[in-house]
């Protein structure tokens, strides 16, 4: 009979005195620190300890017998368990609890909850034992996934899978590889605004070139039309994509992960974690372990740390890209059937055509995207014309141009004088409303020394957001929400649907602001340029007057107002201060470095609804 010896029993009283429980960390630290034993000796010295204390209720450590060294406690307990042929192993260990709960509690640790009826806590199944945990301990402790990979795999897994959809510039759209449908659906649509260019995959038909459908769209229909198409294609490939990356996610950590999680059940978050039994007795006499516990830190999964650059490395599966084509040939379909049911659509493009062609007649030169244009322009030979194609308005059959530097306005049918050489010369400055065209004099450039930048949602009019405007949209019309965006589209500013009012301490600001004549009154807003008449009519209607209406250019919102504030100061040197209205706390802190990096004075108020 194994009895401990004197030293042992000298040692085991001063960790009774001394420390108290037989937590491994602080055991360890105590006789590594105290009684300077090396990690190895400190750790046997904990297993005895661990083992052995309070085995025999009631004896002291001299009249103890049977005493247990090493791991062997652990593995023969476990080996008791699962070996007994008429008893499964959850019934063995539910005797062991009832007949010796101090053995049964060594064996699970201090990790595990010895009731069972919280987690984290063991089961003992057939196969192996099962490992209840709350989901943060699994994520620490037992995924084997850093910060970045526990994200990428909880956004596949989630019940919204991919619900943070990859985000694409609309020159993505240069690049698109459409299928033989969409070619016959875009030949459809030439037919009908008498563009008849032929494209198809097959011989001897033509393959478009990067940027060519992106091109032939804007030249053929309303640029309005164009970027819904363009849009609904960004948003379907950015969600498609996610969903194929995802999926490759997945399929690569069932691959690689040697013990996958499950859900416990579907009321909780808990997950579990299945080992054999095989596994976990190799585990156990390996690394010489006295308890279950030891599981927390055995990294169980190891070296699943690539997903993100995995994600990455991946793109668009086959079945991704032909949803984003039917998506795409949908998107076409209805444009066709759109012009088909308006007798008006086929004349404005032809209005267009006419005035595109009266442009290069005239020897004007189409040049590349500008930026300060939010598009493609036209220069006229000498240079000094500059004509934005998203400044030419075939409703209302205006046309604002950049001649020798200043801005105008005017009907379509005058802008010939302007071309021929009959140039007024104007000193007005020119102000944009939908239903009324002011020109009024300010002060000349050079004397404009403060810019005042409203932004419009949120800040100078309380707009609706997406999730309270869709909803009384079809409460109101009594018809679905036609479109997955929200602040791009004209729904969102129904004047029919939503009663839109400014608001009332940014109202005060403007009319602070528009009473100075060396202040640039300035609305900068992330809304597109096709929704310009409904903002400039809202607008109006509170007679809230603005010396410049800014949209967003493709791109992100943020970008696109700091490149605009950029024009601005280029237009006007002599400016020594921009003060901002904005309702976003991550923009406004963003224009103020941006200030800061680039030595421009720049005051953000920012506006709350609170």
């Amino acid at each position: 009979m194994s009895k401990l010896t004197k030293a042992e029993i000298k040692i085991l009283r001063l960790l009774d005195k001394h420390v108290g429980e037989p937590l491994k960390e602080s055991t360890v630290k105590f006789l590594r620190d105290t009684l300077a034993f090396t990690l190895p000796e400190a750790l046997d010295w904990w297993k005895l300890w661990y083992i052995n204390k309070e085995q025999h209720m009631g004896a002291t450590y001299e009249e103890m017998g049977d005493v247990q060294r090493g791991f062997s406690f652990l593995a023969d307990t476990l080996k008791g368990i699962i070996s007994d042929d008429e008893k499964s192993p959850e019934q063995m260990a539910d005797n062991l609890f009832d007949e010796d709960i101090e053995k049964y509690r060594k064996m699970i640790g201090n990790y595990f909850n010895i009731a069972g009826n919280s987690t984290p806590d063991i089961t003992f199944e057939d196969t192996g034992i099962e490992i209840h945990l709350p989901r943060e301990d699994w994520e620490k402790w037992f995924s084997g996934m850093d910060e970045d990979s526990m994200w990428r795999y909880n956004d596949a897994t989630s019940y919204y899978r991919g619900s943070d959809s990859e985000q694409f510039d609309s020159e993505e759209f240069d690049y698109i590889n459409p299928t033989e449908e969409v070619y016959e659906s875009l030949n459809k649509l030439g037919e009908i605004v008498g563009d008849n260019k032929k494209w198809s995959l097959v011989p001897p038909g033509t393959i478009a070139e990067d940027g060519e459908i992106k091109d032939w769209l804007e030249k053929n229909i309303r640029q309005e039309d164009a970027d819904s198409i363009i849009d609904e294609y960004l948003w379907s490939l950015g969600a498609e994509v996610t969903r194929s990356r995802n999926a490759e996610l997945l399929e690569w950590y069932e691959e690689n992960v040697e013990y996958a999680e499950t859900e416990c059940d579907g009321y909780s978050q808990d997950k579990c974690i299945t080992i054999p039994y095989v596994d976990l007795m190799l585990m156990i006499k390996d690394k010489e372990w006295v308890s279950l516990s030891e599981l927390q830190h055995a990294e169980l999964n190891s070296d699943l740390n690539d997903m993100g650059d995995m994600y990455y490395d991946s793109w668009l599966d086959d079945e991704g890209y032909d949803e984003v084509m039917s998506h795409l040939k949908d998107e076409i379909e209805s444009l066709i059937t759109k012009i088909e049911n308006d007798d008006e659509y086929l004349q404005k493009i032809e209005k267009r055509k006419e005035f595109l062609s009266l442009l290069t007649k005239f020897k004007f030169k189409l040049g590349s995207y500008d930026w300060k244009c939010k598009g493609n322009k036209y220069v006229s030979e000498d240079g000094q014309l500059t004509v934005c194609l998203t400044d030419i308005d075939y409703e209302e059959n205006k046309i604002k141009f950049t001649y020798n530097g200043e801005t105008h306005l005017t009907p379509i049918d005058k802008f010939m004088p302007w071309v021929q050489g009959s140039v007024l010369d104007l000193k007005e400055n020119v102000r944009i409303g939908k239903y009324r065209l002011i020109m009024e004099s300010i002060a000349p450039d050079e004397e404009i020394t403060k810019i005042a930048i409203f932004d419009f949602d949120g800040t100078l009019m309380n707009t609706p957001h997406a999730e309270e405007g869709k909803r009384e949209w079809e409460e109101k019309t009594g018809k679905p929400y036609p479109h997955i965006g929200w602040w791009s589209k004209r729904e969102s500013l129904d004047t029919n649907v939503f009663d839109v009012k400014p608001i009332v301490t940014t109202l005060l600001d403007y009319n602070v602001e528009s009473d100075d004549p060396n202040t640039l009154v300035i609305m900068l807003t992330g809304r597109l340029p096709q929704q310009a008449d409904q903002v400039e009519e809202i607008l109006n209607g509170y007679n809230i007057i603005f010396d410049e209406y800014h949209y967003k250019d493709e791109g992100d919102t943020l970008k696109s107002k700091i490149s605009t504030i950029q024009s601005l100061l280029y237009r006007y040197p002599n400016v020594k201060f921009i003060e901002m209205y904005e309702d976003r706390e991550p923009h406004a802190l963003s224009f103020e470095e941006w200030g800061k990096n680039n030595d421009v004075n720049i005051k953000v108020n920012l506006v709350t609804l609170n």
